[in-house]
C-alpha cells in the first residue's frame, strides 16, 4: 500500500528512492503524479522524473507552471536534485 499522493526524492547508497510516485492511471488525490523514464547507457543508469497531472479519470503529463511546481516540490531533498528538465542526480 502507499499513500496515493506524489512525494519526495531521495538518495541511499548510491541509489534513487521515488517515494509515493502517486496514482499514475487512478486519479489521485492530489490530482499529480509522476513516471519515471530510467535510460541505460555505456555510462550507467540516468534518471527522468516526467511530471503528471490526472484529470477526470485521465492521465496528462503536466506542462507550464503546474510542471515547473511540481518539479519545485520535489526538488527539496537534502540528497537529491530534480533539474529543470526533469533530470534526477545525487547531491
Amino acid at each position: 500500500t502507499h499513500t496515493h499522493t506524489l512525494q519526495g526524492i531521495e538518495y541511499y547508497a548510491g541509489k534513487p528512492i521515488f517515494y509515493g510516485i502517486g496514482d499514475l492511471w487512478f486519479g489521485s488525490a492530489s490530482g499529480e503524479s509522476a513516471a519515471v523514464q530510467v535510460l541505460l547507457t555505456e555510462k550507467g543508469l540516468s534518471y527522468t522524473l516526467i511530471p503528471c497531472i490526472n484529470v477526470g479519470s485521465r492521465t496528462y503529463i503536466a506542462s507550464g507552471e503546474r510542471r515547473e511546481e511540481i518539479l519545485a516540490r520535489l526538488n527539496l531533498s537534502e540528497t537529491a536534485s530534480v533539474a529543470a528538465d526533469g533530470s534526477v542526480i545525487e547531491k
